[in-house]
């Protein structure tokens, strides 16, 4: 959010007319209430010009999984999303619906980002897929260099639990 905010505070921008707030809020809403009857809106919503907003519908995709299998072809063309944050909830989301070898090839690139909160998000969604994780370990091995604290232990974690 810092690098979209460009010269206005955090505060200043998240109360322009640049930050969507309410179709945030809404589609926050919508992918935390579990609700199936939502998926046509979260497949819409995941092209949306704001990347909030496609994260969070990319986040309903995967809290629907598997019920959400008709997004599947949207949630690929957000695989090369200029967001991270929003390329590693799709990955995560594809892999839940059973498109586990392209999403692990995404998640596993994504340990390598520059941004480390982007490379710590996709070693949690690695911890989180549990064994169906395991064809990514060569990838987590290797960031386990990263420079991060929080990324070297979130890998070091997830490791451990693989190979257990």
């Amino acid at each position: 959010m810092l690098d979209w905010a460009k010269q206005q505070t955090l505060y200043e921008f998240v109360h322009s007319d640049d930050y969507p707030l309410g179709r945030i809020v809404e589609t926050a809403c919508m992918a935390t209430d579990r609700n199936p009857e939502h998926l046509g809106e979260f497949v819409k919503r995941l092209s949306d010009k704001h990347p909030v907003v496609r994260y969070w519908a990319a986040t309903g995709c995967l809290v629907l999984a598997p019920k959400s299998k008709a997004a599947i072809p949207e949630l690929k063309k957000r695989l090369k999303d200029d967001v991270g944050d929003v390329r590693v909830t799709t990955a995560e989301a594809l892999c839940k619906l059973g498109e586990t070898k392209i999403g692990l090839s995404v998640l596993s690139a994504e340990l390598a980002d520059e941004n480390t909160k982007v490379a710590l998000h996709a070693a949690n969604s690695l911890e989180c897929l549990g064994n169906a994780a395991k064809p990514a370990l060569k990838a987590l091995e290797a960031a386990k260099e990263n420079s991060d604290h929080y990324v070297q232990r979130a890998v070091d974690y997830t490791v451990e639990k693989l190979k257990a």
